[in-house]
């Protein structure tokens, strides 16, 4: 089977063409093997092109975490899936859109000398405590505590394509995240897990993010999870409309519109074709 590597600021992906003679079990546990650091090929996330029956759409995006597990998005994933239909001759450089399991996605690509520049529309942030979700008797949960292993953390939850918890840390200690990053994606605050954002304000329009992710762990970069930051710090009053986002991997470009709909802006880097045996 053919796949080709991605990474958008050092989160990196396998990507690959959808067939129907695999069941949705097989694709997990194919795609666990696959994503495996030292016994497969290894990626942080695997997205399978699929057709989309709208012709409205490049191509449907199916995305799922490296143990297998689905999720509905992914923001770093998504511009290397766009880069990716770009170079595999299935978009064009512009404008075009992107079915994904969390919607439609407006994407703009650009083919700059240093490669692809990928703009993603992701849609308007949610804190709706029974859409994220999130158990919570307030009916969302913002700049609230939340206690895990001991300590407790000031945290507020949002979903932006997926579920993001923003926990805002003076010292990124790798230990600690770690730690707590795990621990708060498996509290049962929240019934489906939750991705984990440690954050730290630089100034009015920078950030630093780390991000534990769910279903995977400490990844370089989350295109949904910086979105996710970007926004908490923006509704709370402390961010600009406009901000630069500081990632492990990277630095992404993301702003809020007049209607607040999030969009990010950041780098797509093809790095090899593979192809994986039988034994797969």
């Amino acid at each position: 089977m053919k796949w080709t590597k991605w990474h958008g600021a050092g989160n990196d992906f396998l990507i690959g063409d959808w067939s129907e003679n695999y069941t949705e079990a097989q694709w997990q546990a194919l795609i666990a093997k696959i994503s495996h650091r030292h016994f497969g090929v290894g990626a942080d996330g695997v997205m399978l092109v699929a057709p989309a029956e709208d012709k409205n759409f490049a191509a449907r995006m199916i995305y799922y975490n490296s143990d297998g597990s689905r999720a509905a998005m992914c923001g770093n994933g998504i511009r290397c899936f766009s880069a990716h239909l770009h170079r595999t001759g299935r978009a064009r450089e512009g404008l075009f859109t992107v079915l994904t399991d969390d919607g439609p996605k407006e994407v703009a690509l650009r083919v700059a000398d240093e490669g692809y520049q990928v703009k993603i529309s992701m849609g308007a942030a949610i804190f709706a405590a029974d859409q994220i979700p999130v158990l919570s008797v307030q009916g969302s949960m913002l700049d609230e505590n939340l206690e895990v292993l001991g300590k407790t953390f000031k945290v507020t939850a949002l979903k932006v394509g997926v579920p993001h918890l923003v926990v805002e840390m003076e010292d990124f200690d790798e230990t600690r995240i770690r730690r707590f990053g795990p621990a708060l994606e498996n509290h049962p605050a929240f019934p489906q897990k939750i991705n984990v954002n440690f954050v730290r304000q630089l100034s009015d329009s920078a950030i630093e993010v780390v991000t534990w992710e769910r279903g995977a762990g400490l990844t370089m970069a989350c295109g949904t999870g910086a979105c996710a930051s970007f926004f908490a710090l923006y509704h709370a009053g402390r961010l600009t409309r406009s901000a630069s986002v500081k990632v492990p991997g990277g630095t992404l470009d993301i702003y809020a519109d007049d209607r607040e709909e999030i969009f990010m802006t950041g780098p797509a880097v093809a790095v090899a074709e593979v192809e994986t045996l039988a034994a797969f």
